[in-house]
């Protein structure tokens, strides 16, 4: 079973080469209170583990979150959908309406018409 102790110059509790030094590099005589010790799990290990549980915690969030969305997005959809149909509607009716009326002195005058003969902008150039 692996070794640990006090440190002097590392003022730390450390692991102990085979020798009985410290692994930082000092010699045994710096060492005391050695005691025999399980070496910590790997912290890699360990980091996996609680990334994996991380992930897992956050599908779930991202599960329930889209099951909470859908509805929502749903009725969004039809009411889109209900705004763009009123939308046609209300401008079929302003063109009808405005198809059929008297135009007024107040309307604006159309273009005048070209000159025949007078050549277009595409042709020039």
């Amino acid at each position: 079973m692996p070794e640990a102790g006090w440190c002097d110059g590392c003022k730390a509790y450390v692991w102990l080469d085979e020798s009985g030094g410290c692994v930082n590099g000092h010699e045994a005589s710096m060492v005391s209170g050695v005691y025999e010790a399980e070496p910590d799990r790997d912290l890699l290990e360990e980091a996996l583990e609680s990334a994996e549980r991380a992930a897992e915690r956050a599908g779930e969030a991202a599960k329930g979150a889209w099951e909470e969305a859908r509805p929502l997005l749903k009725d969004a959809g039809a009411t889109a959908e209900k705004a763009a149909n009123e939308l046609a509607e209300g401008l079929k009716r302003f063109g009808e309406a405005i198809a059929g009326r008297t135009p007024r002195a107040s309307d604006p005058s159309p273009p005048p018409p070209e000159p025949e003969g007078t050549p277009d902008d595409s042709e020039s150039g």
